[in-house]
């Protein structure tokens, strides 16, 4: 991945501003996530579960509630206050697809920035190319669109190009890279502080390259920088939390929960993780295992080729470890499918000379590639679906033409569910502390669950929405305080299709209406 000089069949290309370059990656990001983005217009509703839970925070923050002390959700605050500006425009999904298309265009940067240091401009926008059809055809970022891990994807590709630059290049880090570095970190441990991990082994192995060589001076300015990176992003949080009386809401819920009762701790479905890594789809693992393998051994000789291999099965290991079957985790080993999209294109590069048009060509391929991902993304399946598909949608449309009839207001509260979009769908903020069901084992929070149970008790809610199968097994307990809204429980059920990896998964859900 250096700047040395490699056979090659082209003629000198001039190398394009680095504005020139972002346009390109804008364009792309731009047109691709229009087309495989659930945030975009020609899709009808984002049904992921993460993406609405986050924008019901949102809302709830914009409506003067707060995260961990008003509303319950383990994630970081940072995600809250982005999904809460999103909220502050008349369509919150609109203002997140561009979002999206920022932050994507921002990976497509330092893919390209990574790609360069080996090919010309032409092979480097290819790069760029194609890993945008990798992004929009892995099934692993089907299971979640507009997620954390995909917001993270542009720190890790600056993060890699640094480390890069530093192993082959020999080029240590100046006060304003170490500075930046340090604002990543920030902005991670504040997002989802688990995701680190990929940035972990390789700022170990940084410094201890740094003091074999004697760097002392060097190590201790850029540390001092990282963490100066990282408190400019923690001030405002802490003293945000602070001022609202919520600060140690925040540590209890994001650190302790997190790291105490949240997930599972069962053997077999932490080894089901490593299963789940697959589904980042055939092409996806064709690229990063390629690029891995062919860096380790084409730089073996400068005792650096390995030292990315150990990154990446340590980064892989903590992940499988983290992830918990959760496939959109994977989404954080993308960055490494760059070193094997470069290899290829190098050997491409040797066999073929370009012709004097390439940059008509690079526009066809570009097009070319967008059209071959319809059928090959899941995202795709959505096109069409009209009001009637999506649950979520169809009861806020009840809720609404009762409060239309009734003239009031109402509220609303999911029972033993996740958020599944009904909250944003019908425009209500959750007035209850536990409004959805978390990944969270009744021994590791009985607090939640003993949550729902007053909500029910105490009928906190006009409406409650559940699955079927709930109402089936608890229908002594949740029939003394809610009936099924349409009289029977037939009329009241809706089947739902929710789009689920690569297939659609089936529910039931009930809408009860709080006794008089």
């Amino acid at each position: 991945m250096t700047n040395e000089k490699y056979p090659s069949k082209q003629p000198e290309q001039p190398t394009l501003n680095w504005w020139a370059v972002y346009g390109v990656c804008l364009l792309i990001s731009a047109i691709f996530f229009f087309v495989f983005g659930l945030n975009s217009p020609i899709y009808t509703f984002n049904s992921e579960n993460d993406y609405n839970w986050f924008i019901t925070m949102g809302h709830g923050l914009v409506g003067g509630k707060l995260p961990y002390r008003d509303l319950f959700e383990q994630k970081g605050p940072i995600t809250y206050f982005v999904t809460a500006f999103c909220c502050l425009f008349p369509n919150p999904n609109f203002t997140m697809l561009w979002i999206e298309i920022f932050t994507m265009s921002l990976f497509f940067f330092f893919t390209y920035r990574i790609a360069k240091k080996r090919l010309n401009t032409f092979y480097s926008l290819l790069t760029v190319t194609i890993m945008a059809v990798l992004i929009s055809t892995s099934w692993c970022r089907t299971r979640s669109a507009a997620v954390v891990e995909e917001f993270i994807l542009p720190i890790y590709a600056y993060f890699l190009l640094c480390w890069i630059e530093f192993l082959l290049d020999k080029k240590d880090w100046n006060w304003v890279r170490a500075l930046c570095l340090g604002l990543c970190f920030g902005i991670i441990l504040w997002v989802k502080y688990t995701l680190v991990y990929f940035m972990l082994v390789p700022m170990i192995i940084w410094l201890i390259q740094s003091l074999r060589e004697k760097k002392y001076r060097t190590i201790i300015l850029n540390l001092l920088l990282m963490v100066a990176g990282v408190i400019m992003i923690t001030l405002p949080i802490v003293i945000f939390f602070a001022a609202n009386h919520a600060l140690s809401d925040l540590i209890h819920v994001y650190f302790l929960l997190n790291l105490t009762a949240y997930g599972t701790t069962d053997a077999l479905m932490v080894l089901s993780s490593f299963g789940v890594f697959f589904v980042v789809g055939p092409l996806v693992l064709f690229f990063i295992i390629w690029g891995v393998v062919r860096f380790a051994i084409k730089y073996w000789h400068q005792r650096v080729g390995w030292l990315l291999l150990i990154a990446f099965l340590i980064d892989l290991a903590l992940l499988v470890w983290s992830a918990r079957g959760s496939a959109y985790y994977y989404i954080g080993v993308l960055p490494y499918a760059i070193f094997g999209i470069v290899d290829l294109l190098m050997i491409v590069d040797k066999k073929l000379t370009l012709p004097r048009w390439h940059k008509l060509l690079f526009t066809a391929i570009t097009a070319i590639s967008l059209i071959i991902c319809i059928p090959f993304s899941v995202f795709t399946l959505e096109w069409g679906r009209g009001r009637a598909a999506y649950t979520p949608l169809v009861v806020a449309d009840e809720i609404h033409n009762y409060e239309t009839t009734n003239h009031v207001s109402v509220t609303l509260f999911t029972y033993k569910i996740g958020d599944f979009g009904f909250y944003n769908a019908a425009g209500i903020i959750p007035s209850d502390y536990y409004f959805a069901n978390n990944l969270f084992a009744v021994d590791r929070l009985p607090e939640m669950y003993e949550g729902f149970e007053k909500s029910i008790s105490e009928q906190h809610c006009d409406f409650v929405i559940t699955e079927r199968k709930t109402w089936d097994t608890e229908t002594d307990f949740l029939s003394q305080y809610y009936q099924p809204y349409h009289g029977t429980i037939e009329a009241s059920t809706y089947h739902y299709h929710k789009m689920h990896y690569f297939y659609y998964r089936e529910f039931d859900f009930v809408l009860l209406i709080k006794k008089s």
